[in-house]
């Protein structure tokens, strides 16, 4: 983290499909949660439908 602190890096987008440092409280860094797209995904799976639509 003191690296993207001391970057030139405007933002710094992260999933939280990993545990994040608990002192990573840097304002830069955005953390973006996977669950609701993990979600649609089993649902449509579940149901037989295309996952093609989650891409796009």
């Amino acid at each position: 983290m003191q690296t993207i602190s001391e970057s030139r890096i405007a933002r710094t987008i992260v999933t939280d499909t990993i545990p994040q440092v608990e002192n990573c409280q840097d304002v830069r860094v955005q953390v973006v949660s996977v669950a609701p797209l993990f979600a649609e995904a089993i649902m449509r799976i579940h149901k037989d439908l295309s996952l093609s639509v989650l891409f796009s």
